[in-house]
């Protein structure tokens, strides 16, 4: 039980962060490319 519990909220944050990287670079990866065509 206690290896059960450790590993289920150790997953959690791991794969809320993995989420949020992920959705940061895909908007920053528009953003961007949006920008450097204005620039061009």
């Amino acid at each position: 039980m206690r290896r059960y519990d450790g590993g289920v909220p150790k997953k959690v944050p791991d794969l809320g962060g993995i989420q949020k990287n992920k959705y940061s670079g895909l908007r920053r990866s528009p953003k961007k490319q949006g920008r450097k065509a204005q620039d061009i």
